[in-house]
């Protein structure tokens, strides 16, 4: 595998972040999308969680498209303006909570 360009980083909770990353694998470009926990209580320890998902890179239009209909969907409910990071935890996590996990791109 080559060498694995770190494209953002924003926090999902209390104790995890999500890092989007890029790469190539075989010749095929990739997207990833790693998922990292905080492994103590004192500091930060960050550690990959088998949480992942990778993607290839074209196949990002798709994801992009789904995404901008999920915002659509729950605007009304999400904080802020801009909330293309949202993670939905009642997907993912079982949960019913809508959380904004984008922070603000330099």
């Amino acid at each position: 595998m080559s060498d694995e360009k770190i494209i953002h980083e924003f926090v999902k909770n209390s104790a995890e972040k999500v890092v989007p990353s890029t790469t190539v694998y075989k010749g095929k470009e990739l997207v990833n999308l790693h998922v990292y926990y905080n492994s103590t209580d004192e500091g930060e320890d960050w550690r990959l969680s088998p949480k992942d998902s990778t993607l290839w890179r074209k196949l990002i239009a798709g994801l992009m498209e789904a995404i901008d209909k999920i915002v659509e969907e729950y605007e009304s409910e999400l904080p802020g303006e801009g909330n293309a990071g949202v993670v939905l935890d009642e997907a993912v996590d079982g949960g019913s909570e809508i959380e904004d996990a984008k922070e603000e791109s330099g």
